[in-house]
């Protein structure tokens, strides 16, 4: 009752948010009008109160399994952008086979447009108050889960699962474990049967499950999972360049202007050292580039360092473990600034042009990096597949926290399971990350 509670919940909630997008956009249409001196004025009610929009993006969603299965932010986000497009497409069809149907396309379309970025913050905050008036919250009878998948999983809200020890729980989660697979079908068999909801992890933890194939041989009453790296596709690999190439040329003038004010703090505090560094770091196939960077170190940072770890040999550990220092004394005011907001690795957007380099991806590996950190051989092919990124999995996971090899596995994830959509969400996250750490600094 609970369960069909909240999906109605989130059905007005996203009723509002079609309603304010449509809002939204007949007002700035109609001011636009009025800026160009066009008498033409859209009634609001003529489309807040057209129902077919509401229908078919509601149903569109509800097919989705918006409304019964509960997603993670991004992942839901990513159901709803696909659910507008695929919305925005049934409605124009209708519109054009029904001769009497006239409304204006810009709001329509601005409306979809609108809806991407309103409907999944409103369900966002709406989820977490669910959460906290008790609500959204599903009780989780938890069998063998490892640490880091239950602290994702059961401290974020927006999912709204809890662990419990009783009975009375509503879903029962199984980890990894090492039960064999008689003992699992008996546990899976036993809530299915009580109407519990069961999710499991599967075996395979280096690949995401969303973007596999599921092919259903009936005969044999099977199903077979077909993995396909995208990465490695010629057409997907010419999507990504693409897609790096229009965010360089997007933010053009704002980097130009950024680049500018950085070369005249920089010449300011030492005039006579130079602007860039470069150092040769691994490409895609292993070939080796100069990459670029603001410099944010001292010229006899050299020597400073060499002191400073005698009378610090502690930080020498750390860069065994981290492979950098926690406090190095070589860096500048500025290049202090320019890596804790990581702007000194703008310049790396030169390498993205010259196609060394991508915005998204692993990090590029010093020569020699792989073996001094304990990476196998298969490890190092596997990130070497692709170009290296300004930014990764492993720098919105943990930045400075995690060790070379946890970066490692990060990175081989995201080789594995590349998309787009995680492209956006990555710099998205970036993003974020960098300007928590600016204003906290």
């Amino acid at each position: 009752m609970r369960n069909f509670f909240c999906s109605i919940l989130l059905i007005i909630v996203d009723i509002l948010s079609i309603f304010i997008s449509i809002s939204i956009m007949t007002f700035f249409k109609n001011y636009q009008n009025l800026l160009f001196g066009i008498d033409k004025q859209y009634e609001y009610s003529e489309y807040t109160q057209f129902f077919i929009i509401y229908a078919i993006t509601i149903l569109v969603l509800a097919y989705n399994k918006l409304y019964t299965v509960r997603y993670d932010f991004w992942h839901e986000t990513q159901i709803i952008i696909k659910s507008c497009f695929l919305s925005s497409l049934l409605l124009f069809s209708i519109m054009a086979l029904g001769k009497d149907i006239e409304y204006s396309r810009i709001i329509l379309i601005g409306s979809y447009i609108l809806l991407i970025l309103i409907m999944p913050t409103l369900k966002y905050f709406f989820k977490l108050f669910l959460f906290n008036i008790g609500i959204w919250k599903k009780k989780v009878y938890l069998i063998n889960g490892d640490k880091e998948t239950n602290s994702g999983i059961f401290s974020n809200k927006y999912l709204g699962y809890v662990v419990t020890k009783n009975d009375d729980y509503d879903v029962l989660f199984i980890g990894n474990n090492n039960k064999n697979l008689e003992e699992i079908s008996a546990i899976i068999e036993k809530n299915a049967l009580a109407h519990k909801e069961v999710i499991f992890s599967p075996v395979l933890q280096d690949y995401d499950f969303n973007r596999v194939n599921i092919l259903s041989i009936f005969s044999l009453n099977k199903n077979l999972i077909i993995l396909k790296n995208s990465l490695l596709n010629p057409l997907d690999r010419l999507l990504k360049i693409c897609f790096d190439y229009i965010i360089v040329l997007c933010f053009l003038p704002i980097l130009i202007i950024a680049f500018f004010i950085i070369f005249i703090l920089m010449r300011i505090e030492e005039p006579k050292s130079s602007i860039f560094f470069k150092q040769k770091r691994l490409g895609r196939n292993g070939k080796e580039f100069w990459c670029y960077k603001f410099r944010s170190m001292r010229e006899d940072g050299d020597e400073l360092l060499k002191q400073y770890l005698k009378e610090h040999p502690e930080e020498i550990e750390f860069y065994k473990k981290y492979h950098k220092y926690k406090n190095d004394p070589r860096i500048t005011k500025i290049g202090g600034f320019l890596r804790m907001s990581s702007v000194d690795e703008l310049p790396q957007l030169i390498n993205v042009l010259k196609l060394e380099m991508s915005i998204v991806g692993p990090r590029p590996i010093l020569p020699g990096e792989f073996e001094l950190g304990g990476a196998s051989k298969t490890q190092k092919e596997i990130i070497l597949k692709v170009r290296p990124g300004l930014t990764g999995l492993a720098q919105i996971n943990g930045r400075n926290t995690a060790n070379f090899e946890d970066r490692i596995k990060m990175n081989i994830w995201y080789v594995k399971n590349w998309s787009v959509y995680k492209d956006i969400v990555i710099i998205l996250k970036t993003i974020a990350i960098v300007l928590k750490m600016k204003s906290a600094g």
